[in-house]
């Protein structure tokens, strides 16, 4: 049966392909010609079962404006929201896939050659690269990687939730500075005194995007990441009670921000990684780019749309269509 669907779902993503033409990328729709979406997430996915049109400029991606998905953006979270995400973002996969991703970069990238030969299906590798290149290029430019890896999240939040019929979150705009603000307070009152070094941070990034490269932007970033983090989580003791251990596997209820096997399951992850998205395109333009996009999604973009920066790392690590659900 599960060879029957997954055959029945690759040849949804190629009528997909084959039906599409150049323009805004709405996978609801079959006027667009090529898809830059990866063909994993189509497979996953059948666009077509979705009823509705999408609107241009509605929680866009910061310079992929030809990455159009959500039907409307909300500031916070609905409880059918939530109930359309969660399945995926507290299934072992993605947990996997989060906590594996940030643990490379400290242990070292290793990939295996069908892993390599995946990536580079989806572009995600030079035209003309080897292995032991791509993985070179990535570690030399983890702090785009860190932006690439986040964003490709983003994106698979927005399908799961407008494949659903739900609006898409919006980022932060700016960072909230009362602690107890109605939507996103922040919850331990040990850390409501965190803005002051938090908008510490924002100056620096700022100032910092006349000069950086977009790979140190990524790196210099990592303070007001995890101090992010660091603010909006729960006090230890609901942690652990939110979070006991089963054969070292999280329960369902996990949602721990400090944790890279839970945070992604926490709804302020959202707000805050698309606030440090933004960034993205602050950079672009401040450098004159009005795009970016791996090697393949650059060559097709509209003379409109560059220049366009290619992305110096884009290291997903093990994709999570590729991790079993279940740990052994």
């Amino acid at each position: 049966m599960r060879k029957i669907v997954l055959i029945f779902l690759l040849l949804i993503s190629h009528y997909v392909h084959a039906q599409s033409v150049c323009g805004s990328l709405n996978l609801f729709s079959e006027s667009h010609k090529e898809s830059s979406f990866p063909k994993q997430f189509l497979e996953l996915y059948s666009p077509f079962a979705v009823v509705g049109e999408t609107q241009a400029g509605v929680c866009e991606i910061e310079g992929e404006s030809d990455w159009n998905i959500c039907r409307a953006c909300s500031d916070t979270w609905t409880t059918g929201q939530l109930e359309s995400v969660m399945p995926m973002l507290k299934s072992w996969s993605h947990r996997y896939w989060h906590l594996y991703w940030h643990n490379s970069f400290n242990e070292g990238i290793m990939l295996t050659d069908i892993e390599f030969e995946k990536i580079k299906s989806m572009g995600h590798a030079l035209s003309k690269e080897t292995k032991s290149e791509y993985l070179a290029r990535n570690e030399a430019h983890w702090g785009e990687s860190f932006f690439f890896m986040h964003r490709q999240m983003i994106k698979m939040l927005y399908f799961e939730l407008s494949f659903n019929g739900q609006a898409c979150i919006s980022p932060w705009s700016e960072v909230p500075k009362d602690p107890l603000n109605r939507n996103w307070p922040i919850p331990n009152e040990i850390n409501h005194g965190n803005y002051r070094w938090i908008r510490a941070e924002i100056d620096k990034m700022e100032e910092g995007l006349k000069t950086w490269t977009l790979n140190e932007l990524g790196a210099n970033i990592q303070a007001l990441h995890i101090m992010l983090h660091t603010t909006y989580s729960e006090d230890y003791s609901v942690v652990e009670r939110k979070c006991p251990e089963d054969r070292g596997i999280y329960k369902e209820t996990c949602d721990d921000l400090g944790d890279n096997l839970s945070a992604h399951a926490n709804p302020i992850f959202w707000k805050l990684h698309g606030y440090i998205d933004a960034f993205i395109g602050r950079w672009l333009k401040i450098n004159s780019y009005k795009s970016i996009g791996t090697e393949r999604e650059c060559s097709r973009k509209s003379e409109s749309e560059k220049p366009c920066y290619i992305w110096k790392g884009s290291y997903m690590g093990v994709y999570p269509f590729d991790i079993p659900n279940v740990p052994e």
